[in-house]
């Protein structure tokens, strides 16, 4: 699995980033997670409420950290630029198999 680091993050959790939340994949169920399938459930691990990324009781202490939010702020920022090619995605994968 191909781990993301840039300036001193690194996430191995595969996930997804929006204007509004980050979401993190998992294969243990909690009571905050949803099941997607296969064994598979999603988290809202951060969201984006009065300009910055607010944490859940579960949220790692990682995603707490100021550089991983700062990361995630310039990868929102990313989003808030018009699509370059027709049909691109409104939010950015953190991580993939």
């Amino acid at each position: 699995m191909p781990r993301s680091r840039i300036a001193g993050v690194h996430c191995e959790t595969p996930g997804y980033l929006t204007l509004a939340k980050l979401v993190l994949a998992s294969t243990k169920d909690h009571a905050h997670r949803i099941y997607l399938a296969d064994g598979i459930y999603a988290e809202v691990t951060l969201s984006y409420r009065r300009g910055g990324w607010q944490p859940f009781e579960w949220t790692y202490p990682d995603y707490r950290r100021p550089d991983y939010q700062e990361f995630f702020t310039r990868c929102r920022e990313l989003l808030k630029q018009p699509p370059q090619i027709d049909g691109a995605p409104t939010s950015l994968r953190i991580n993939s198999r």
